[in-house]
């Protein structure tokens, strides 16, 4: 059966598509646990548990939490007793789903049934998190998403699904909760008042989300809340109803945006504090304390206070929240029994924009004495706080320019970046929390305490219990202390980022030590987180470079956060606008300018970085890891991110753990000695002598900072972190380890899985690429060039098994690894290596940089070694834009293009039969040309015309049929004739090789030009032999006789020239 081009091609591509498939889908989802370095943990349990089966299963879909997710499960919290086999099967059994479920299969509100013995479902939940789209189930983020298997799907989720499903009803369990420590007996007997809701979550066929206080929070209620709450059939029944959000599910994940939902009665908000989640409804506030207990028909989420509920007044609720009682519900019992009288009665309303206790605490201590013992001031300063007669809620402040509060002083209201502020006497104030509603009026809470910064910077920073070092640092200088103080002249208002002591106190001891002996290390830096002008916090919209007073440069910023960086040293600003009479304090968690911790103190502070920092204390690294400990010597260090170690196979990562010599040359590759470089030090094409092998830096593009080391390459994440002896660069991924397959490599890079796809179809290949037990070096036309072959060309190429062989052959070294350590031994200015079939793959520096070539001299393609180069576990792949032993034109058309060739081929074309261009361009047969040089030409005289039987001579003597000859062919044969015919013989001396025919000898000069339906070789010299002229008369243009007659004159003429010069000759010799 012979097959259409089309048909052939259309056929292959279906070949490929299946073996991709199988080679993706080949295993189960328990062997992609296995492999997986993110589910370590998870691997180790079920492994421990012997519960593999459940995870070889057909046609599910497991979500699998990833190792850090395990840091954060207390299965006490939950009664669970995890080493019991039938408590170990549950658990697991409810992270896997029955049936296949893709990410895209995945919408809001919607659930399915777990394999868990009781068919407990998961549910789903989507929301925002930024610009992102974020999945969930049961409140667990989606972080890997649709590893497919052969027997399913696995989605890598970021905490453990927990607690495990009830079978009971909603109503079942608030009566009998399973989890330790929870109680709902006043909730289920309040339930009573709305026996239609209560009847509900009874029923299966109705869906709740519920917000259950527990009893510990309720049995304290005061006496004066529970009478009016249980007093009122109608107020507790909407209390009731105020928990429930009906015909939803929603579960809470750990972080984004989850919008308000309607509640059977009111609505139910959520809002994101210090890490902490909370909901709200009717403007009254409480915790999240346990998120996510599933039950058959809904979802309950335990908190810490009676949403809707109103029964405290203004006074009551001051004193009690966490946020404020500490301070101004103190103060409050100090004003006069009249405002108190008036602000706990329920004849008004009023408005309080009250300051937290963290507010208080920027108030230097002996200005807070003086408030607490001045009545009249006290009284001044809170009374500016209320607005009477009001109720503003937080959407409504900013329609208000100004207000006034109870003691007639002006608030004018300020909305900066979306944010609220509020202001008086030159105090600004952010609403950090609106709508905290009391029986009469409505709280909001706010960040620094109005009226009150007649102290000074200096005085702010003495009277900090936060910031005592500071302090007594400052002390020690005088210029600074004034310059603080605002008696030092010219210095106007100032900013000052100031670390606190949580700060200090996290820097090594002996650094601090250090600091004691010479204080004016720090004084010095100091100087440097102080510039001239008032810089508040809602100021800063973009990143800002100010100039400090010791004339050193910090950027401030907002974008990820609002911190500062000075000299490369990054801090987060903790404490925000201390307002002062000469300036503005904010308190930021470390020292700007100087480095306080060595490389691998700095290094454990990163989060992300502990994988490798834990390296570093294996017991083998002890010599590597004093180096980087001392500082006496500087280095230079790359530290791959955490997620740099997560895509690596499990298996790869234990191999690297168990050789520890290969592992010390791992770490000792990202480490260079003797140098402290920042990033704005790399230049393009840089060498650095690592710890082991080189670093090579190269620039992509403006910003990108690249490194490469063993032909593994990554990318510099976040640069310049400084420490005592050297700098950190972030990198993501490890260096000098490769650790993926040529296979794998291959198929997920997309500039060579077009080749990876075309070599597939050898078996060869696909064997050798898998086989990690193997070396090779592979040269990949890039799928770029793949992409710009006609359709014919490929079909032609995809259709003919000689041809892949062929370029199997001329692309990939099987047995060798010639990866940038390797060339850099061998390789000076040419190198040339023979691999199997005798193939030669040879290097060349040339003017224009080093080529790589397969034996053919006109396709030598540029190579970057360490650029191009890829490493894998089992070899190296180099990137090349071109065949290294496959031509797509013909001969006709090699001629054509070559312009060093053009002008000879077509003079060299007069010597041949007239149809030679069609043979040429005749792609159905093979030929091997022997091309004379254009000097060789030139010596055949002009008015030489060779006939059709001197044409047919030159073709058959520069030109075999049917047969590709190459020179290493020609050398194999030695001397030999390869025309019979045309007695034409091979002639080979030492390296030279020779064409001779009737005493007339050309030599190659040029060898093997490839073309697809055959080789062209340049000569010499042409097989052409020449007739000298002959002296006889001619007759035929000029008249019978006159022509004769001028011919026997001009010979006569020449024949006593020639004899009167030889007389004459003989003449002088005597």
């Amino acid at each position: 059966m012979v097959l259409c081009p089309s048909f052939t091609h259309v056929w292959i591509l279906i070949v490929l598509m299946f073996a991709k498939l199988e080679q993706s889908h080949g295993a189960t989802v328990w062997e992609l646990i296995q492999e997986n370095n993110q589910l370590r943990e998870l691997h180790s349990f079920i492994r421990q548990q012997n519960m593999s089966r459940l995870f070889e299963q057909t046609g599910i879909t497991v979500f699998a939490p990833y190792s850090t997710a395990f840091l954060y499960y207390d299965e006490m919290h939950y009664g669970y007793n995890m080493a019991d086999p039938k408590m170990a099967e549950s658990f697991l059994s409810f992270h896997i789903a029955q049936g296949i479920i893709h990410e895209s299969d995945i919408v809001d509100n919607r659930a399915t049934d777990s394999t868990h013995s009781s068919n407990a479902k998961l549910h789903f939940n989507t929301f925002t998190d930024g610009d992102d789209l974020v999945k969930s189930v049961n409140g667990a983020v989606l972080l890997n998403v649709d590893i497919v298997a052969s027997n399913g799907v696995l989605h890598i989720i970021d905490k453990v699904i927990a607690p495990i499903a009830s079978n009971r009803t909603l109503h079942d369990y608030m009566l009998k909760p399973e989890m330790p420590n929870l109680s709902f007996v006043s909730v289920t007997r309040a339930s009573i008042v709305d026996m239609g809701l209560k009847n509900r979550t009874r029923n299966n066929n109705y869906q709740f989300t519920a917000f259950a206080p527990n009893d510990s929070v309720l049995f304290p209620m005061p006496a004066y809340g529970q009478d009016v709450l249980f007093g009122d059939a109608f107020l507790l029944r909407s209390v009731i109803q105020a928990h429930m959000i009906p015909d939803y599910v929603q579960f809470l994940p750990s972080r984004g945006t989850v919008l308000p939902r309607v509640a059977t009665a009111g609505a139910v908000k959520f809002e994101r504090r210090n890490g902490e989640l909370y909901v709200m409804n009717n403007k009254v506030r409480a915790r999240v304390v346990d998120a996510n207990i599933p039950v058959s028909n809904g979802v309950i989420h335990v908190i810490d206070n009676l949403l809707y509920f109103v029964y405290m007044n203004i006074v009551q609720k001051l004193q009690e929240m966490s946020e404020t009682r500490k301070a101004l519900g103190l103060y409050l019992d100090k004003l006069p029994l009249s405002t108190k009288t008036i602000l706990a009665s329920t004849n008004k309303k009023f408005t309080i924009f009250a300051p937290t206790d963290e507010a208080f605490a920027k108030i230097p201590r002996l200005d807070q004495e003086e408030l607490s013992n001045d009545l009249s001031l006290l009284s001044e300063v809170l009374e500016t706080h209320i607005i009477p007669d009001v109720e503003i809620v937080g959407y409504n402040i900013p329609r208000y320019d100004e207000l006034t509060s109870i003691n007639n002083n002006t608030i004018r209201v300020l909305q900066v970046n979306n944010e609220v502020y509020v202001e008086a006497g030159g105090v600004q104030a952010r609403v950090e929390m609106a709508d905290i509603k009391c029986t009469n009026g409505i709280i909001h809470l706010i960040s620094n305490v109005l009226l009150i910064r007649n102290f000074s910077i200096w005085d702010a920073i003495s009277g900090n219990a936060q910031l005592q070092y500071a302090a007594n640092m400052i002390s020690k200088d005088p210029t600074l202390q004034s310059i603080l103080s605002g008696t030092a002249a010219g210095y106007g208002q100032l900013t000052m980022f100031i670390p606190g002591d949580a700060g200090i106190f996290k820097i090594p001891e002996r650094t601090r030590n250090y600091f004691s002996s010479d204080p004016n290390v720090v004084i010095e830096a100091f100087r440097g987180h102080l510039f001239r002008g008032e810089l508040p916090s809602y100021d800063v919209t973009s990143m800002i470079v100010k100039k400090t007073i010791s004339d050193k440069d910090i950027e401030i910023e907002i974008l990820k956060g609002f911190g500062v960086t000075g000299s490369h040293i990054f801090a987060k600003v903790v404490v925000m606008d201390i307002l002062c009479s000469n300036g503005v304090i904010h308190i930021i968690d470390d020292l700007l300018h100087v480095p306080t911790r060595n490389i691998l103190e700095q290094m454990a502070r990163y989060t992300d970085l502990e994988f490798q920092t834990s390296f570093y204390s294996m017991p083998k690294m002890s010599s590597l890891r004093s180096k980087l400990w001392t500082e006496d010597v500087f280095f230079t260090v790359f530290v791959p991110v955490d997620d740099a170690f997560d895509v690596v196979p499990r298996s790869r990562v234990d191999k690297m753990l168990q050789d520890e010599p290969y592992m010390e040359k791992i770490l000792k590759a990202h480490v260079v000695p003797n140098m402290s470089l920042y990033a704005e030090d790399f230049s393009d094409g840089d060498l650095l002598l690592a710890e082991e092998e080189f670093i090579h830096i190269f620039r992509e593009g403006s910003d990108d900072v690249v490194i490469i080391n063993n032909n593994v390459k990554a990318k510099i994440l976040k640069s310049n972190i400084r420490a005592t002896n050297g700098k950190l660069h972030v990198i993501d991924r490890l260096l000098y380890f490769p650790y993926l397959t040529v296979a794998e490599t291959m198929a997920k890079d997309p500039r060579f899985s077009a080749f990876y796809d075309l070599m597939s179809l050898l078996v060869e290949f696909q064997l050798m690429a898998a086989d990690d037990g193997q070396q090779m070096t592979i040269f990949v036309p890039s799928s770029t060039f793949l992409a710009s072959i006609s359709t014919n060309e490929s079909s032609a190429i995809l259709a003919n098994p000689e041809i892949l062989r062929k370029i199997f052959i001329g692309h990939v070294i099987p047995g060798a690894r010639l990866d940038s350590m390797y060339l850099r031994q061998k390789f000076v200015s040419e190198y040339v290596y023979t691999g199997q079939n005798s193939s030669t793959f040879k290097f060349e520096d040339e003017t224009q940089g080093v080529t790589i070539s397969a034996g053919y001299s006109n396709l030598h393609q540029p190579l970057d070694i360490v650029r191009d180069g890829v490493a894998c576990s089992n070899g190296i792949l180099y990137t090349i834009d071109g065949f290294l032993s496959w031509s797509l034109l013909n001969i006709r058309q090699e001629l054509e293009s070559d312009a060093t060739l053009n002008d000879t081929a077509q003079r060299f074309m007069d010597f041949l039969p007239d149809d030679v261009e069609d043979i040429f361009a005749d792609e159905g047969q093979i030929y091997t040309l022997f091309l004379p040089e254009e000097a060789a030409l030139q010596n055949i005289k002009n008015d030489f015309r060779p006939n059709v039987t001197d044409k047919e001579g030159v073709y058959r003597r520069h030109v075999i049929n049917g047969s590709m000859v190459t020179l290493a062919d020609f050398i194999q044969k030695g001397n030999s004739s390869h025309n019979d015919t045309t007695r034409v013989d091979n002639i080979v001396r030492g390296e030279d090789c020779f064409l001779l025919w009737n005493e007339i000898e050309t030599k190659i000069i040029k060898s093997n030009i490839l073309a697809k339906n055959g080789i062209i070789h340049i000569v010499d010299k042409m097989l052409l032999s020449i007739p000298e002229p002959e002296i006889t008369s001619r007759k035929g243009a000029l008249e019978p006789g006159v022509g004769g007659a001028v011919v026997i004159k001009t010979n006569i003429i020449l024949l006593l020239v020639t004899c009167s010069i030889s007389l004459l000759s003989i003449f002088v010799k005597r």
